[in-house]
């Protein structure tokens, strides 16, 4: 039986037109085709059915089947043999070696992930599709996507099967991962995700309702405490802080801790501001502070971890208790794999690097800075992988678009390479980098002075101050265009 998905981020993936009974939905590299709405078919949940083709190669699918009971996935248990059982399935069906066999979390809640290569649907010889299978359950009922993607088309195509595959939404969400999802956990911190856009939402939230009048002096401090944490968060990932930014921290944790002095996040933000503001006896006094409120709170613990950031071994051993205080608090996996790092064991970053990205795949830093490691460590395969799956995983973020097509252009991809980088043009066309490496390539490895000489002009037009303008300019002035 088929069964169909409201698709949450439609509207955000391209234009649309009505063909008889049939929506179309167009986007730069892809079209999503389905039929009106059909009430017999459909949870209330659901606003439209879809099929997505790409180059008439590329396609997904969504089916449905019964359970005979309730399965959640958000007990590891039942995940762990659940997994095994899609597993056997997929044997029964498909003869290939396993690319990804995970559970892994999406922002709906629970999956079982599956990706194996297959020969290209289309017939021709030497070419492959990756397929990829993602299976999860509520209540009683089994989703299972399925999309085939032509290796060539990766590049183009992943990006918004990734970005409909996270706008699935179920009809009645069920166990932890609804609970997370609608933040009514205990957890704290570790509910959220971690990554520096995320961030950037919870700002201007929090500046947002400060700025609005209330008498609650309780919620405006819990207000001021989100928002220094927040900035505090947002400037970690950056590695960087303005001017700015380091008062407003430091206004919000005073104004925190003025108005609940005994309460634990007040002294949290305190911490922050002081560890941006390399203020450290400051920082151990707010966090020692709020260990005596909360001894077993897990983000007491990778503060102490961060101001342990002298000594790597301690530092390390601080981000191991915030993880046991907090197995799924992805953040104190990311802190723990930074003093691994630094102490020189590349081994252990990395599985605490994978660890963190398996808890939140949302977690941009993280997985690029897993993609850094697996290159440090001589692994040029899986860093190219790991990178990709960022790409994947952040469509829209030019920086790690920009990272992707370094990493093809390393591992001598060029065509992909030459793709990424017309794509994140595509993004933005005043990106004047991307428009020097496209020249570069087109130049050097593809002997297409044409093409070079238009991503040099505009290379020059986006960055006339460059160091590198000058030569550009000799270049074209001294290739001008054939006539």
């Amino acid at each position: 039986m088929m069964f169909f998905l409201s698709l949450a981020t439609l509207a955000s993936l391209g234009a649309s037109s009505v063909q008889d009974d049939v929506i179309v939905h167009r986007g730069a590299a892809f079209s999503i085709q389905y039929p009106k709405k059909n009430s017999e078919l459909q949870p209330s949940s659901a606003t439209v059915p879809f099929q997505l083709e790409y180059r008439k190669n590329s396609l997904l699918r969504l089916e449905t089947e019964r359970l005979t009971q309730p399965i959640d996935l958000s007990d590891q248990s039942f995940a762990a043999i659940f997994r095994e059982v899609q597993l056997e399935r997929l044997r029964q069906r498909v003869d290939a070696e396993l690319e990804v066999d995970r559970v892994r979390n999406f922002s709906w809640g629970v999956g079982i992930e599956f990706q194996y290569y297959l020969p290209d649907r289309s017939g021709k010889k030497d070419r492959r599709d990756l397929v990829c299978e993602v299976v999860t359950t509520f209540d009683d009922t089994l989703y299972r996507f399925t999309h085939w993607i032509p290796e060539r088309d990766l590049g183009n195509v992943a990006a918004p099967f990734a970005q409909i595959v996270e706008s699935f939404r179920p009809d009645r969400p069920a166990g932890r991962a609804a609970a997370v999802a609608h933040g009514e956990t205990s957890v704290g911190a570790s509910a959220r995700g971690f990554s520096g856009s995320r961030f950037e939402a919870d700002i201007a939230t929090y500046r947002r309702e400060l700025e609005q009048p209330t008498q609650d002096v309780a919620a405006r401090a819990e207000l001021h405490a989100k928002l220094a944490e927040a900035l505090g968060w947002r400037a970690y990932l950056r590695t960087s802080a303005s001017q700015a930014e380091l008062q407003e921290m430091r206004r919000a944790a005073e104004a925190a801790l003025s108005e609940t002095p005994d309460d634990v996040d007040a002294h949290q933000a305190r911490a922050w501001a002081a560890y941006h503001e390399n203020r450290m006896v400051e920082m151990e006094e707010a966090v020692e502070a709020a260990i005596a409120i909360e001894p077993d709170n897990a983000e007491n613990h990778l503060l102490y971890a961060l101001w342990y950031t002298f000594n790597p071994e301690r530092s390390e051993a601080m981000a191991r208790q915030a993880v046991a205080a907090d197995p799924g608090y992805a953040a104190a996996y990311y802190v723990k794999a930074e003093a691994d790092r630094r102490a020189g064991d590349l081994g252990q970053a990395r599985v605490a690097l994978e660890e963190a990205v398996e808890l939140d795949p949302g977690f941009i830093e993280a997985r690029l800075r897993l993609a850094e490691l697996l290159g440090e460590s001589g692994d040029a395969p899986a860093a190219l992988d790991a990178y990709r799956a960022a790409a994947l995983a952040a469509p829209d973020d030019a920086n790690v678009r920009f990272k992707y097509a370094i990493a093809l252009r390393r591992a001598e991809r060029i065509d992909e390479a030459i793709a990424e980088y017309e794509a994140l043009l595509r993004l933005d066309p005043s990106l004047a980098e991307v428009h020097y490496n496209a020249a570069v390539l087109y130049l050097q490895v593809r002997n297409n002075p044409d093409l070079a000489r238009e991503h040099f002009r505009r290379f020059v037009e986006l960055d006339p101050e460059s160091q590198r303008a000058p030569r550009v300019r000799q270049w074209l002035a001294a290739n001008p265009p054939s006539k």
